[in-house]
């Protein structure tokens, strides 16, 4: 932390917050203070100034100027104080190794030619990821030991509403929040998926991008992103200004993870879900939120 605002914004800031405190509550730069975890810090709008609210210390935050950094789960670097992202994730690096069969353009080997890879056509590779997303959510291993992690968690809560607990109304009520705070959470678990419901994502995924490439919008290159994000909206439809965009598909409602299950599953990052998930809804509006963009309808 600065102890004193050493450039023009943070002084802005500082004067900005100051001058929005009570007149009783306005004081001085604490010199003595050092911040700690347990400080509480504020940032003015308009300003990447973090403020200490009991020393006023600032702290310039934002990429190429915090200190403090610290690397997330996902390999994402972010300020400890103000949680602003400085620093993408880091990219993956791979190297390239030469075996005894393989030959590079200087080889001697003339006659060696390189094997090619087969194209697949892009239709076909997104309803093989959407195959592989749907058994991974509805019918795998995994989706079982989260169904029943997640029904053990909440026949616990039932009884830690009911210990110490009398037979009268307010009991039920405490074991009724309980049991219906785990109720998303509980889904269960389907014996097959329809596979009718792969080619309908595979379709969405592609009607979502020409969208997306034809209004110049953001949207996430990779296919299984597109069709978790899909997923979660088809799980209780998206519908700005009361206009069908995407609509509810029981299946998916019915036997579907809630959004927070889904970091649960191997290979998921939940902040690119979440990114997924808003792209796809800014596909579906304009700029001022009205529908541009309606799905077509599922048939089972």
């Amino acid at each position: 932390m600065d102890i004193v605002p050493q450039t023009a914004d943070a002084r802005q800031a500082l004067q900005r917050y100051v001058a929005s405190l009570p007149a009783n509550k306005r004081t001085a730069v604490d010199y003595a203070h050092r911040c700690t975890q347990n400080c509480k810090y504020t940032m003015p709008a308009k300003y990447n100034i973090a403020i200490c609210t009991y020393s006023l210390h600032t702290h310039r935050c934002g990429v190429g100027k915090c200190t403090l950094g610290v690397t997330m789960q996902d390999t994402t670097t972010a300020c400890r104080i103000t949680g602003i992202e400085i620093q993408p994730p880091a990219e993956q690096q791979h190297v390239s190794i030469q075996t005894p069969r393989s030959f590079n353009r200087s080889s001697s080997v003339h006659w060696s030619t390189p094997s090619r890879r087969a194209r697949v056509p892009a239709g076909k590779l997104i309803r093989g990821t959407a195959v592989d997303i749907l058994h991974k959510v509805f019918v795998s291993d995994k989706r079982q030991h989260i169904t029943r992690a997640a029904e053990n968690s909440r026949q616990n809560a039932g009884v830690r509403a009911l210990i110490n607990g009398k037979c009268d109304y307010w009991t039920y009520r405490k074991v009724y929040r309980a049991v219906d705070h785990h109720f998303a959470s509980c889904s269960t678990v389907p014996t097959t998926v329809p596979p009718t419901l792969a080619t309908y994502l595979a379709d969405m995924s592609q009607i979502v991008k020409v969208e997306s490439k034809k209004r110049n919008l953001v949207l996430k290159q990779n296919n299984a992103c597109i069709v978790y994000g899909l997923l979660q909206l088809l799980a209780c439809g998206f519908s700005p200004g009361g206009v069908k965009c995407i609509r509810q598909i029981e299946f998916v409602h019915e036997h579907g993870l809630s959004p927070t299950q889904y970091a649960k599953l191997p290979g998921i990052r939940a902040r690119q879900q979440t990114i997924a998930v808003r792209q796809i809804q800014r596909v579906c509006v304009d700029e001022s939120g009205h529908a541009v963009l309606q799905l077509p309808l599922y048939n089972p």
